[in-house]
């Protein structure tokens, strides 16, 4: 997963002429603990990112939606979409990408959480 993973995430850095800063931590294996969230801010204060990421860039990633299909019968892109509108409706905005799991993802709920 590995080098596929970075082969399309540089297909994803070339396609808007950014530079592709590769953590070298393997997807499967991101915790959500003080070492891997020191890696991401590393990255982050390297990146300094102002960037919204496209439909075009996020389907560059074909072996992940490929493996999410085959996997789950889950369509990520509708999935993605769906997460970041909601997100957005959240956050005051239109689409927001969230860096917390929230705890009511990909599971059902026993309360309700709109009005």
């Amino acid at each position: 997963m590995g080098a596929i993973g970075k082969t399309e995430a540089q297909a994803t850095a070339d396609l808007i002429g950014a530079k592709l800063i590769w953590p070298d931590v393997a997807e499967e294996q991101v915790f959500p603990d003080r070492g891997h969230r020191a890696i991401m801010v590393d990255v982050l204060h390297e990146a300094d990112p102002d960037v919204i990421f496209k439909k075009k860039m996020l389907l560059c990633h074909k072996s992940q939606f490929r493996d999410m299909k085959d996997q789950a019968n889950t369509d990520m892109l509708e999935l993605i979409e769906t997460q970041s509108k909601f997100r957005g409706l959240t956050a005051g905005g239109k689409y927001t990408e969230g860096f917390n799991r929230p705890e009511t993802c990909r599971r059902g709920l026993t309360r309700r959480i709109l009005p």
